[in-house]
């Protein structure tokens, strides 16, 4: 069984995921084993280990959800806003 992701964990990925260098890597591509393989590396970095799958699913997710909470309110969720930052740098 999957070990569940700390919110200290999804703030740093979020923040990897957000800088500009992930983000041109990412940009338009379709097979991004390797950024993700990168990113999970860095975060291996900082004490955390996830595998590059992990890292992938868990961005795919985030976006997801980011999705369902579009509106005039904020949601109650504790990393909305490095979510939003990710999607921001993706733009």
């Amino acid at each position: 069984m999957a070990v569940s992701w700390s919110i200290e964990e999804v703030q740093t990925f979020l923040s990897l995921v957000a800088e500009e260098r992930i983000q041109r890597e990412l940009d338009g591509a379709t097979r991004n084993e390797k950024v993700f393989q990168e990113v999970a590396k860095l975060l291996g970095a900082h004490g955390n280990h996830r595998t590059y799958k992990q890292c992938r699913d868990k961005l795919k997710k985030n976006e997801e959800r980011l999705q369902e909470y579009k509106g005039p309110q904020q949601p109650e969720w504790r990393v909305y806003d490095d979510v939003t930052a990710v999607e921001a740098a993706q733009l």
